[in-house]
């Protein structure tokens, strides 16, 4: 294995040979104290829909998520989802609160992140409040 400085200021990866071919298992950004193992694909691209709610603070509550998800008042990308679906980056989600809309695009996954940065994780591409 071998630390490799990586595309953005701060972040190295470790790569290990695999089958001849170096594969980066472990990413850490020095510069936001941020690590994530990229041995295992579904937690970096995948993740379910109210867990991402919560972690970047779209919703305040995972339950509270997941409720939105059962009253039919998310989707992502177009489509009705339920609070299980997996969301990947490049996902288009959208919210209504009562007469409010909100939709984002999904920027980054992430298990955990500061109250600060939360924002980071998506784009608003659209925000509506009526009443």
């Amino acid at each position: 294995m071998e630390n490799v400085p990586g595309r953005h200021l701060g972040a190295f990866f470790v790569y290990a040979k695999s089958g001849g071919v170096n594969r980066a298992l472990f990413c850490y950004n020095v510069t936001r104290g941020e690590h994530w193992c990229l041995a295992n694909e579904r937690n970096r691209y995948n993740m379910r829909l109210d867990k991402y709610l919560k972690v970047s603070r779209i919703i305040k509550r995972r339950t509270v998520a997941s409720e939105a998800c059962d009253k039919k008042r998310v989707s992502v990308n177009g489509n009705v989802a339920k609070s299980g679906k997996d969301i990947k980056v490049g996902d288009e989600i959208e919210i209504r609160f009562g007469a409010n809309t909100l939709k984002v695009a999904v920027l980054r996954m992430a298990e955990t992140v500061r109250k600060e940065d939360a924002g980071e994780m998506y784009e608003i591409l659209e925000e509506t409040r009526n009443g």
